[in-house]
């Protein structure tokens, strides 16, 4: 695993008892702090360090981060469109059980700026006064969606692509075979970068649409905005969004995954056997974006039409 300068300093702050109890780890690519979250997680658990500073790999702690197995670790993402207050209650509950062997606990809020004013104001005081060797980590795209009580509780620490080791390989990726025609001239890490957001938000999609969440549209549609995708990437996004449907099918009915490989538990958790036909549907109406793309309509509104389309029937 390639580690990030900020990774790598966490464990020097945690070595000489400088680390602090909460930080907000603040970019503009949700994939590289999540990454980034996770190399820390390695970092600060790792029993032996490499001579180059990096963690192992090999040794139990480290095995056991890498199959999403270790006590030490609560990692909490957004239900649906939000992080609600129920999940916040769940975390602080299960911080209070104890957890034999580990010698700290990381808690990873993923898209912090999703924290609802309820859900923010119930973890307050457990981020001021967290008990011994906790450590808070709360990954944003928006600093200002983060309300300043919780804030101020936190040092803020800002990711970018120059420091992270998250642009690795992605060429080794089935998705990456989605995106390869996208033409980013000789700047392959930014197609790189670009690639791997598009994954979180075509995973973020994919799961609102699968759950019959697209009342979170709005949200989401604001981040696709953002991205200002070129008509190649465009192209590439209805492949990847049918890639996601079609390999949702797949787990569903207990066949080999083509493309999301790497995101094999989380297609687990969203698949459900009853829902197959609208995963079918989902896949064959993102098709048809394509004709709607080679009218020269911009993906969001194309995008937008889908989404509001499988909402009323739902409704």
């Amino acid at each position: 695993m390639l580690i990030s300068e900020t990774a790598k300093r966490m464990r020097y702050l945690y070595d000489v008892n400088r680390l602090g109890h909460a930080y907000l780890l603040l970019g503009e690519h949700s994939s590289l702090l999540v990454e980034t979250a996770k190399q820390m997680t390695h970092m600060l658990f790792c029993e032996h360090i490499t001579p180059e500073g990096e963690a192992c790999g090999v040794c139990d702690d480290c095995l056991r981060l890498n199959s999403d197995n270790h006590m030490g670790v609560y990692w909490i993402r957004p239900d649906g469109a939000s992080l609600k207050i129920a999940q916040m209650r769940t975390a602080l509950s299960a911080d209070t059980r104890k957890a034999n062997g580990v010698k700290m606990r990381i808690i990873v809020i993923e898209d912090a700026h999703k924290l609802t004013p309820e859900a923010t104001n119930a973890i307050l005081k457990w981020v001021e006064e967290p008990g011994l060797n906790r450590l808070f980590l709360f990954l944003t795209v928006s600093l200002s969606a983060i309300l300043p009580t919780l804030r101020s509780r936190c040092a803020v620490l800002r990711i970018d692509r120059r420091d992270s080791a998250a642009v690795f390989e992605m060429s080794k990726n089935p998705l990456f075979t989605l995106w390869s025609e996208v033409d980013d001239g000789d700047d392959k890490e930014k197609s790189e970068v670009r690639f791997a957001d598009t994954v979180s938000l075509v995973l973020e999609l994919g799961q609102s649409m699968a759950r019959k969440e697209v009342q979170g549209w709005h949200v989401i549609a604001e981040r696709f905005a953002k991205m200002n995708y070129s008509p190649p990437e465009s192209y590439a996004v209805v492949d990847l969004l049918i890639a996601y449907f079609r390999d949702l099918i797949a787990v569903t009915c207990a066949s080999p995954i083509v493309y999301f490989t790497n995101q094999t538990d989380q297609l687990k958790k969203v698949a459900q056997s009853d829902r197959v036909s609208l995963y079918a549907r989902c896949a064959l109406e993102i098709g048809n974006l394509r004709k709607l793309l080679a009218s020269h309509v911009q993906m969001i509104t194309a995008l937008e039409a889908v989404v509001l389309r499988i909402q009323r029937e739902l409704a």
